[in-house]
């Protein structure tokens, strides 16, 4: 009587016999004409390790499946390939059945649209960069597609593909971009220049696919540079002055994520943004009018309080229409400062200052939890700050030597 146990010896023993020697001995003759020759070598080759006598050379687990898998996929790439070069009437039942049935493992699929991404075909790479899109629209599927090297691909047609394959391939990027090291590689694979590329020159969805993909990429730092570099600022100023805005959210969007790297906010900073921005804050949605305060909040200190310098001069000369903007833009500057900045009660002084029609004195200097002041640099300010109150000099003019006086402790955080 033969066992099981029995069955699994004599497998084992058959494999170790006619592996390195007599290899066709152990091939199912049904399929010894159907198989690839590189394909079956890989399975030979993982198959004796799992029998090793050698506890330590038989592989894990993990390492079983990703051999079998690129197995696969060598074998139903030749049988793509044998279909590329005859009719589909050349295959046979067998291969048509051994298709369908590999293909239904969505890892194995992946790998082989992963190979057809860079065929110099268009039909076939247009029809990959579609099934890889299709493909990552599945959770699980998302850190594969990148982690099997398909990014090398997407981005091959993201630079030479026809206007829909760019597209599917913006709108894959978009769909894998859910981790930082996913965003990482991305971009380092020179995903940006293309991406901003099509923001420029394409059609209304491939614009929109492209930005939302630069929003999710730019989350990584230093994509934030890359866009920056790639020319991502110009293009985006002129959306939030098309009549139309159809991206105006998305483009301010992108903008305040990049203000908070330095060589956004120098790029930004460099750009007639401050009217387009009170124009957003005068006439726009909550959400934008939000996006176009942090901007402002982050550059502050690039251009050294020129915009609220300006917004000032508004609020006192401008028309009505221009004072009614430049208060709103204030608010919102002050309302998001108070939001975004860790308000710590020794993070800040408050000064109380007496002000009468031709002279200011200093009330009083007291910490966020209104205790004395007991730094004595503070505590000579206000003689310093009350020597020169005496002065013809407008109130917007005194108030400016008090913000200079007040400079040099602005970081520092404990008194």
């Amino acid at each position: 009587m033969i066992t099981r146990d029995d069955e699994r010896q004599f497998l084992m023993t058959s494999v170790r016999r006619y592996c390195k020697k007599e290899p066709h001995n152990i091939i199912d003759p049904h399929i010894s004409d159907q198989i690839d020759s590189s394909s079956y070598h890989i399975f030979q080759e993982i198959a004796y390790q799992c029998i090793s006598f050698n506890l330590r050379e038989r592989p894990r687990m993990d390492k079983v499946i990703e051999r079998i898998e690129g197995a696969l996929t060598i074998q139903i790439q030749s049988v793509l390939d044998k279909l590329n070069t005859t009719s589909p009437d050349g295959l046979s039942a067998a291969e048509i059945q051994l298709l369908r049935k590999i293909m239904e493992d969505n890892r194995v699929a992946i790998r082989i649209y992963t190979y057809q991404l860079m065929m110099p075909n268009s039909q076939t790479e247009e029809q990959a960069i579609h099934n890889v899109k299709k493909s990552s629209n599945v959770e699980e599927n998302k850190g594969f597609i990148v982690s099997c090297g398909a990014v090398p691909g997407i981005v091959l047609v993201l630079k030479v593909g026809r206007m829909e394959a760019c597209e599917n391939a913006a709108d894959t990027i978009s769909s894998v971009c859910v981790t930082d090291e996913n965003r990482a590689i991305i971009g380092a694979e020179g995903a940006i220049p293309p991406l901003v590329l099509l923001l420029s020159t394409g059609t209304q969805k491939g614009k929109k696919v492209a930005i939302i993909a630069l929003f999710n990429l730019c989350l990584d730092r230093d994509n934030k540079g890359r866009a920056v570099k790639a020319g991502v600022v110009p293009i985006l100023m002129e959306l939030l002055t098309e009549p139309q805005g159809v991206l105006k959210e998305e483009a301010l969007s992108i903008l305040a994520i990049l203000s908070s790297h330095e060589e956004g906010k120098l790029a930004i900073g460099t750009a007639e943004v401050v009217p387009v921005l009170v124009e957003v804050i005068g006439s726009g949605s909550p959400t934008n009018k939000e996006y176009a305060a942090a901007v402002l909040e982050e550059l502050k200190d690039l251009l050294q309080h020129g915009v609220v310098e300006k917004l000032m001069d508004l609020l006192q000369h401008g028309t009505d229409m221009e004072k009614r903007k430049a208060k709103q833009l204030l608010e919102k500057i002050e309302d998001h400062r108070r939001t975004t900045v860790k308000s710590n009660d020794d993070e800040y002084v408050e000064i109380t200052l007496d002000v009468r029609d031709d002279s200011m004195s200093v009330f009083s200097v007291k910490t966020g939890d209104k205790a004395d002041v007991e730094d004595p640099q503070l505590n000579l300010l206000p003689k310093g700050l009350e020597k020169r109150s005496h002065v013809g000099q407008n109130m917007s003019t005194r108030m400016r030597q008090v913000s200079k006086e007040l400079k040099p402790f602005a970081n520092r955080r404990q008194f």
